[in-house]
């Protein structure tokens, strides 16, 4: 039926962007105009990849005005968002990364069924979208220089009303496209290996600080997710606590601060009763030696 329509419609003049990681389908059906670009739901892209579209998208749109393009995920907002934005921003229709996102909700909101705009998912899909927004006008379109780190602390603010309070019930893992890179369990003794990591609570601060990752050097795109132990601490995208992703070459000053709107699911305001208004995530890192 999509076929279909978007034949008699536009006739030869539709390319299809399919940014499903998690479903493929024949492309014959849109006579294999048809670019898969993989994203896992509620994820972001690869950095190359947001290029690559936006490549893509401009060339087809210069082999003739006639031409359009149809893009989806599977809900077709979060990845979707993500990636359109990019086109806004490559095709100079927007000058910036938050001109672009809204201008995405603002057309895909049906006012009539509601007046919250539906528009890109996670903080980290806005995150990458102000990446490319960089990458396009600082870096001219290239990706930017590789920058190699260790991580050498987290520091979680607001703990107190998270699971156990101390951070005791929390382990968490970190992860680029490619692999699993470490698991950690968070123990407040000194009796450390590989899989643990030292974790300090201070009950007058209400942080916990976790150090001694013992992690290979990161860069590029990275992935870190906590989970919890304790039932009372909701789960929801990617059937953890809170994730977040982020790039190692736009880290500044050996740190990241991630505040609660801007780490993924405390963002919801169904888990602000657990993720206080003050909670936040900062990340300290040290050069490779």
């Amino acid at each position: 039926d999509v076929g279909h329509y978007l034949d008699i419609t536009y006739g030869n003049h539709y390319r299809v962007y399919n940014l499903c990681s998690e479903r493929f389908y024949d492309t014959t059906f849109f006579h294999n105009r048809v670019e898969r670009i993989l994203i896992d739901d509620h994820n972001v892209p690869r950095l190359n990849d947001m290029i690559r579209m936006a490549d893509s998208v401009t060339a087809w749109f210069e082999e003739s005005e006639k031409n359009v393009i149809a893009v989806h995920c599977k809900g077709g907002k979060g990845r979707t968002g993500t990636m359109i934005s990019v086109a806004l921003l490559r095709s100079g229709i927007c000058e910036t990364a938050e001109k672009a996102l809204d201008l995405f909700a603002e057309g895909r909101t049906d006012l009539r069924h509601g007046k919250q705009y539906q528009g890109v998912e996670t903080p980290s899909q806005t995150r990458y979208v102000g990446y490319y927004d960089k990458i396009l006008h600082i870096y001219n379109h290239e990706m930017p220089p590789t920058k190699v780190v260790t991580l050498n602390s987290i520091v979680i603010t607001a703990i107190a009303s998270i699971g156990n309070g101390d951070g005791s019930d929390l382990f968490f893992t970190i992860s680029n496209y490619d692999e699993l890179l470490g698991k950690f369990q968070l123990r407040q003794d000194n009796q450390l290996d590989t899989n643990s990591c030292k974790n300090e609570h201070n009950r007058e601060e209400d942080k916990v600080t976790i150090s001694d990752i013992r992690l290979s050097p990161l860069k590029g795109d990275v992935k870190i997710m906590f989970f919890s132990t304790n039932k009372k601490v909701p789960k929801n995208y990617d059937d953890c606590a809170f994730y977040f992703w982020f790039n190692t070459s736009f880290i500044e000053n050996n740190s990241l601060l991630l505040k609660r709107e801007e780490l993924d699911n405390p963002h919801k305001a169904k888990t602000w009763h657990i993720f206080r208004e003050t909670f936040s995530v900062l990340l300290t890192f040290g050069n490779e030696a």
